[in-house]
């Protein structure tokens, strides 16, 4: 894996040429470059070097040699890396760093070395081979050195090596792990988190026992109270004396009919560590009583705490729910709502509206409402998905609404909407179900209308595009069809002007330069419609890269210029900062620039065309300026639209089919960006092309 090694040191110097020194001595190769001394010096000379991209040590430069010398007789760790396969030669020191890799390491490519960290090296190798030195702190490696990964972390060096030419050969590190001081830094830092975390709780813990609307008991096994904060100790009218003096006990706080409660609650205490919330009566130290709320949890085998909520109130409230019962029933009507009350020990309702069973075509009450009667009316293929639905509801205790269809008493098929909610016992039976129900027929009518407008809507759409589609594909298959004859025309004509089919009068070539005139102005045309049948049908493909700005204008600059001098106009690079660049496909960004140009130079009969860009935040602005005709302000967006001309009369005698405008912004909007237009009629125009800008400093070309 190291690359090929020989039997030993005399193997690796038989035959080599003793390199001539000062005063007519021979200087080998080998104790120059790989001085004796350490296990990686003598690797370094029992490898053969010769079958390794650094080839033979006789043929190495100066600089390698220099290098090698150095990292092998330094008693830092350190690394060499050379040449564009990144070689790897390294000192004693630096073999602890790399574990069982050693000694395959030796001479082999970094990358192949190091694959787990390529990702990592790749940028900094690049860097170095630029000419500059890397200085790195704590920069944490993903290292596999001894067969699974682990987090490194090393302070390094990163120098570039010289070689005689001036270029960069290779790389030398310095490398000191820090993985120890990182970790122990780490372990304090989780150490301070934990005593934070651990402070943070015990305040969070002091502020709860000072809530003044729960009241907090604590306790031991036997059920003695230890403890209480200020909300309970108001509550029941004690104080910590009475705490202090063993006077307080859960079963003296109870009363006589609610000690099966406080059993249970014991039971599930000491089954599961905590209690589901339950209500009971206890007794204040004046002999009072109060309803309370209660839920306790176990905080050891001898601890536990219990939370109280004084609900005595809330009789108050419930007093108050019936007195507005009436008022509620009166609203239900006015909603056409049914309301309904189902006991579910007999499954038969105990109370309902007479709405309820109208909406079921009933014109006299029932007498005997059942949830089986209901399950009668629902739809057959509805009555499954009701039941279930009401039965998990049961078991889970939870609310429930369904829509079905059902069959009214006289026949008539209608929608109805039903929600219901269980109530359970103090044991957590469920006792009763509690529901309005509706009548949605109509509802559901209006959303069946609704539904079929959208399908209708939609099988527009979709006939629409498919049209569109054809339309396309028919302008593509038709400017295919046209441009072959045209070409074949523009070839004809300039053989004849060239004479291979006799002598050409000066007459005939003029009418011959009208006909090749012609047709390629046809052939244009007919491009522009391939090209713009080709943006609608989606067949269009973008390269994007980074593009400067500068460039594409020039490049637009130069395929227009004979355009320009022969109108006698003036076009002209403006401010444009040479380091703008975008994001954006080059030949469709000189495109769009050659079109705007052209156009500029058709509509302006004297002045000046001017190109500028400008960056605006992440985008940049390119602005064709012209001096022409302008455009009126009723026509400004409609320019962009297909075959469009704002002036008939003058478009006739400037030649053209629309389309020009239409591709250039379809193009922008396809590169992300966009085209809009400024104009004043008489003064002339300014088209803006907009594309994401490539600004930040790794996307800059120089």
């Amino acid at each position: 894996m190291g690359g090929p090694r020989r039997k030993g040191v005399d193997a690796q110097r038989a035959g080599v040429p003793v390199i001539p020194g000062a005063g007519g001595t021979g200087i080998d190769p080998f104790s120059s470059v790989f001085p004796d001394g350490g296990e990686a010096a003598r690797l370094c000379r029992e490898t053969n070097w010769a079958v390794t991209p650094l080839g033979p040590v006789e043929e190495w430069p100066q600089s390698l040699r220099t290098a090698v010398s150095l990292v092998l007789g330094s008693g830092f760790p350190m690394i060499l890396v050379w040449g564009p396969e990144l070689i790897q030669i390294y000192n004693e020191a630096y073999i602890p760093l790399i574990g069982r890799k050693h000694p395959a390491a030796l001479a082999m490519p970094t990358h192949a070395c190091w694959p787990e960290i390529r990702h990592l090296q790749e940028p900094i190798f690049e860097r170095v081979f630029q000419g500059e030195t890397v200085n790195l702190a704590e920069a944490h490696y993903p290292l596999a050195r001894n067969g699974t990964i682990e987090d490194t972390y090393f302070d390094a060096t990163f120098v570039p090596v010289l070689l005689e030419t001036g270029e960069i050969g290779g790389s030398v590190s310095t490398l000191f792990e820090t993985t120890a001081q990182v970790r122990a830094r780490d372990m304090e830092q989780e150490r301070q988190s934990m005593v934070e975390a651990l402070r943070a709780s015990e305040e969070r813990f002091r502020k709860a026992l000072e809530i003044e609307t729960v009241g907090i008991i604590f306790f031991d096994s036997a059920g003695n109270i230890t403890g209480a904060n200020e909300a309970f100790l108001r509550m029941g009218g004690y104080t910590q004396e009475d705490i202090t003096a063993g006077r307080l006990r859960l079963d003296t706080l109870t009363p006589p009919e609610w000690k099966p409660a406080l059993a249970r609650a014991t039971e599930q205490l000491a089954m599961t560590g905590s209690t589901a919330p339950y209500e009971k009566e206890f007794n204040r130290k004046d002999g009072s009583r109060r309803w309370g709320l209660f839920a306790a949890k176990r905080l050891s085998e001898n601890e536990g705490v219990e939370f109280v909520l004084d609900i005595t109130e809330r009789t108050q409230a419930e007093e108050t729910l019936r007195a507005t019962e009436a008022r509620l029933r009166l609203a239900l009507e006015a909603a056409q709502l049914g309301d309904w009350e189902l006991d579910l020990r007999t499954r038969q309702a105990s109370q309902r509206s007479f709405r309820h069973d109208q909406i079921f075509g009933y014109r006299e009450p029932v007498a005997d409402w059942s949830y089986e009667r209901f399950l009668q009316h629902v739809h057959s293929e509805d009555r499954h998905h009701v039941d279930r639905r009401f039965r998990v509801a049961l078991e889970r205790g939870e609310s429930w609404d369904v829509e079905c269809r059902i069959y009214r008493v006289d026949g008539e098929l209608r929608w109805i909407w039903a929600r219901g909610t269980i109530q359970a016992d103090a044991e957590g039976q469920p006792m009763r179900a509690l529901g309005i129900v509706a009548d949605i027929t109509e509802r559901k009518r209006a959303e069946a209308e609704r539904e079929r407008l959208l399908q209708e809507t939609e099988a527009a759409r979709v006939e629409a595009e498919a049209a569109n589609r054809a339309k396309s594909e028919f302008l593509a298959v038709m400017s295919h069809e046209l441009r072959t004859p045209l070409n074949a025309i523009g070839g004809y004509a300039e053989l004849i002007d060239m004479g291979i089919r006799g002598p050409v009068t000066e007459t005939q070539r003029a009418d011959l330069a009208r006909i090749q005139s012609s047709q390629r102005h046809l052939l244009g045309l007919i491009n522009e419609v391939l090209n713009y049948a080709k943006l609608e049908t989606g067949s269009v493909r973008y390269d994007i890269t980074i593009v400067p700005v500068r460039n594409a204008l020039t490049e637009a600059e130069a395929l227009v210029a004979p355009q320009v001098r022969a109108k006698g106009l003036t076009l002209r690079i403006g401010k444009c900062p040479p380091d703008l660049t975008v994001h954006a496909d080059a030949e469709k960004f000189r495109q769009i620039l050659v079109n705007l140009l052209s156009n500029a130079v058709k509509f302006t009969d004297s002045g000046m065309i001017e190109l500028r860009c400008e960056a605006e935040d992440r985008r940049v602005a390119v602005h064709v300026h012209d001096t022409g005709i302008g455009i009126p302000e009723e026509k400004l967006q409609a320019v962009f639209e297909p075959f469009v001309q704002v002036r008939a009369d003058l478009t006739r005698t400037a030649e053209g089919t629309g389309l020009g405008l239409a591709i250039s912004r379809d193009l922008a909007r396809g590169m992300s960006g966009d085209l809009t237009v400024e104009s004043v009629p008489g003064e002339g125009s300014t088209f803006t092309l907009h594309l994401p800008r490539a600004g930040e400093e790794q996307d800059r070309i120089p």
